[in-house]
């Protein structure tokens, strides 16, 4: 079957045969299987969604060598290995791409299905700037894979390096930004982007992270912001914001900062909070991992190339008649 898709596609088995001699006279004989998708004749189909972080923080870089690259410099870097390798399997695959940015709100940066090549091109357009909307990411991702082709394998790899702190399309009232805390993560800006997650249908979900912290805050109550006294503007909570507030909701009071309080429903780590999106969606393979250094998304991005490209075999039987030499 091709990817979950339900139509069965050509593939090509091979098996190894490999014998080992023992001091004592006996032979261990090791038999391996394995496969890839297509054929030239009939070539697999995949199509890959990339949903991509491009804010801010994506300018900066995860090492202090002099010669590291920023995480965005590495994200590209890691498409690109991406591209090559299916582009080395082109006599038997057909791959396509759709490029999803998200930062304080997002949008596709690919209105058709492209080529790798063009893919190439069109991520070195990114630059990184606003917060994490991942709420936006998603669901523009969800829109990008409903338009995969028939039949074809649906990959989706969601790539960030922080937790969300915005969700919806729309600014929020007195505000030119959308709700959320901006800097944290409130408990509906966790369950929208949960929300979202759930609208994708596909093969295969790949939550990439790169440094998330070990600690994430999941507050009960948003902030919003008003004017442009600073960066994001005036923080203003809704409820629960002063020191002797009480958290009506659950959960307990923590300083933020600037003298602003917030009550924290639950606390998880990084990876934790990408694996709850992973588990959202309605994929049959579902992955996630956060990083600590930028520079190993390329081999993250080859590794999921290799996953995709080989056939997974099971209940496979092997008959291979012994000769005078096993």
């Amino acid at each position: 079957k091709n990817g979950g898709s339900g139509e069965t596609v050509e593939s090509k088995m091979f098996h190894e045969k490999y014998i080992k001699r023992n001091a004592n006279g006996t032979y261990d004989i090791t038999l391996n299987a394995s496969g890839t998708i297509g054929t030239e004749t009939n070539k697999a189909m995949v199509d890959v969604v990339l949903v991509v972080d491009t804010s801010d923080s994506m300018k900066e870089k995860t090492s202090s060598d002099r010669n590291a690259k920023t995480k965005l410099e590495d994200t590209k870097s890691a498409i690109n290995a991406l591209v090559n390798a299916f582009n080395n399997k082109s006599e038997t695959v057909d791959t396509r791409y759709k490029l999803v940015e998200f930062n304080t709100f997002a949008q596709t940066k690919t209105n058709e299905w492209i080529t790798g090549e063009q893919l190439k091109k069109t991520i070195q357009n990114l630059e990184p700037s606003g917060g994490t909307n991942y709420d936006q990411g998603l669901q523009k991702g969800a829109e990008a894979t409903n338009s995969a082709r028939t039949g074809a394998r649906k990959i989706v790899i969601f790539l960030t390096d922080g937790q969300p702190s915005f969700y919806g399309s729309k600014n929020a009232p007195g505000s030119k930004y959308p709700r959320g805390y901006g800097n944290d993560t409130s408990n509906a800006t966790l369950q929208a982007a949960l929300d979202a997650a759930q609208s994708i249908s596909c093969s295969d979900f790949y939550a990439v992270g790169i440094g998330l912290p070990s600690k994430v805050n999941i507050f009960t109550h948003d902030g919003t912001f008003s004017s442009d006294r600073y960066e994001y503007g005036y923080r203003e909570w809704n409820k629960n914001h002063r020191k002797n507030d009480k958290c009506n909701e659950g959960g307990h009071k923590i300083l933020i900062n600037n003298y602003y309080y917030g009550c924290v429903l639950r606390t998880i780590s990084g990876e934790e909070l990408l694996t709850e999106v992973s588990e959202s969606t309605n994929s049959t393979t579902k992955d996630a991992i956060n990083y600590e250094k930028s520079s190993d998304l390329t081999t993250k991005f080859t590794s999921i190339a290799g996953d995709i490209l080989t056939l997974a075999c099971s209940n496979v039987t092997i008959t291979d008649k012994l000769s005078q030499y096993v």
